[in-house]
């Protein structure tokens, strides 16, 4: 999940977690409409 998440995390910004569930559920969707599963 984090693959996303991580640049914002790494540059010490404050990410509001609005952002940070919208980018989880769009991965989490996207993976689940290719049968991917996550690491």
């Amino acid at each position: 999940i984090g693959k996303k998440i991580k640049p914002y995390m790494e540059t010490g910004q404050y990410v509001p977690n609005e952002i940070v569930i919208s980018l989880m559920r769009h991965e989490l969707g996207a993976a689940k409409d290719k049968n991917v599963l996550l690491d």
